[in-house]
């Protein structure tokens, strides 16, 4: 059961903070807020950048992560789709690019041009933190997304 963490003046704890579980949050704040993620999405032109796909494969972990998150606070639709690819691990990075390989396919990752696979293109390393911010970051990302059907579902996952 997930719970959700609300500022209270009335908490039972010292720190003033008062834990609810989805299911104890009225209803009709629930559907507003459903209803302002489904249709409020509001679709803006974004660009992934070669420096944004880098920075999530290459680098200390606690770099990854704060790019990993940045991504996922972008809204950019190509975002979700390079931390897809990441996640599942179909990324490769060499020679200051990032590669997407599907099968006998490459692509470049950010400008999507079909390219052939430099020797010694490496698979980024991927732990268990990595893991759950490419995770927070797809979800924040379907949130925003600008299909209708895609909000709905994560809406609705988190209620």
């Amino acid at each position: 059961m997930s719970r959700t963490v609300v500022r209270s003046d009335r908490g039972p704890s010292d720190s003033g903070l008062l834990i609810m579980s989805p299911s104890s949050c009225p209803a009709w704040l629930r559907f507003v807020v459903l209803f302002a993620l489904v249709f409020g999405g509001v679709p803006v032109a974004r660009a992934l950048t070669l420096d944004q796909a880098l920075s999530v494969v290459v680098g200390d972990n606690n770099s990854r992560v704060e790019a990993i998150r940045g991504l996922g606070a972008s809204g950019d639709p190509a975002a979700a789709a390079l931390l897809k690819r990441l996640q599942d691990g179909a990324l490769r990075h060499s020679d200051g690019r990032v590669f997407w390989v599907d099968g006998a396919r490459v692509s470049d990752a950010v400008t999507g041009e079909q390219v052939s696979l430099p020797s010694g293109a490496e698979e980024p390393l991927i732990n268990n933190r990595l893991r759950r911010e490419i995770g927070s970051a797809i979800g924040m990302l379907a949130l925003v997304s600008g299909e209708r059907a895609q909000r709905l579902a994560a809406a609705q996952s988190l209620l």
